[in-house]
């Protein structure tokens, strides 16, 4: 009964030593409490150690390894084949406890053989979390905008493209504002004239029709003199599409509601959100 004990604590640290568990202080803690229970050293053995070792597979693949044999697979247009080791690479590097970065790599590999499997969801998945494991990794965010760009999101490509365009310009990121940037919205280049310190309610409702009533809301008209809420405008102006995204943003919700309130009986008619939109310009 003490062998096979003592045989047991051997293998954890076998485990232990060749870093074949990802959580290393979950096993030593193990370590220690059953030695404690068995009675028996922590420190195994020479003569056991090499039992448990050469009874256990040495040749343990690397994630980078793996890797490799995907972009080989890439390059051999297998792209199916390429998902699966991107996907060990993966595995193995959360098992080893290799850094983030690291990992963001075979994330962003993984997409871009995901895509010509017409799983870009998938793909675009991979790539937010590639971005979240390495918040600098620019040709992830690249790839990401590109990907929001073939899913017909040209907002949240866009907003990709300007971002990384601010940290390090060049000719993708150029490239790429000009592709997803939205025509301008008739009128909305009005918005620079309106001095929001000083609001005349004859003024923006003559630019502005859609506001309506809203304009005799004291809670709408305090929202306007905000600072960050001008900011979200002067957003629009310059890229009219992030309207759409501005629709959920809770300080900004109370004036869309009551613009939408106003434009109630018209809603019916209108044949979609582009009508919708263009009632922020001037008729």
């Amino acid at each position: 009964m003490q062998k096979t004990n003592e045989l047991i604590i051997s293998y954890l640290q076998y485990l232990n030593s060749a870093n074949l568990v990802p959580d290393k202080d979950s096993i030593e803690v193990a370590i220690t409490c059953l030695s404690d229970v068995f009675k028996v050293s922590p420190a195994a053995s020479p003569e056991l150690l090499n039992l448990v070792s050469s009874s256990v597979p040495q040749s343990v693949v690397s994630s980078s390894e793996y890797k490799d044999q995907g972009n080989a697979a890439m390059k051999s247009n297998d792209h199916a084949r390429a998902v699966e080791l991107y996907t060990l690479a993966i595995e193995q590097s959360q098992r080893l406890s290799e850094p983030a970065a690291q990992r963001a790599v075979y994330l962003a590999n993984r997409a871009a053989a995901l895509k010509p499997l017409n799983q870009l969801e998938q793909a675009i998945a991979d790539l937010k979390q590639a971005v979240e494991l390495d918040p600098t990794y620019q040709r992830a965010w690249l790839r990401l905008a590109q990907f929001h760009e073939d899913n017909n999101d040209k907002p949240a490509a866009y907003a990709i493209y300007k971002a990384q365009n601010d940290i390090q310009s060049n000719e993708v990121t150029k490239l790429g504002m000009s592709r997803t940037a939205s025509a301008p919205i008739p009128g909305l280049d009005d918005l620079k004239n309106v001095d929001f310190n000083n609001i005349n309610k004859e003024e923006l409702l003559q630019k502005f029709p859609m506001l309506g009533e809203a304009l005799n809301d004291p809670e709408i008209q305090q929202l306007l003199q905000k600072p960050s809420v001008q900011e979200k405008m002067k957003q629009i102006q310059a890229n009219p599409m992030s309207a759409l995204q501005l629709m959920g943003d809770p300080e900004f919700q109370p004036l869309f509601g009551a613009i939408m309130k106003n434009m109630g009986p018209m809603m019916q008619q209108m044949g979609g959100m582009g009508d919708i939109m263009g009632m922020f310009g001037k008729k």
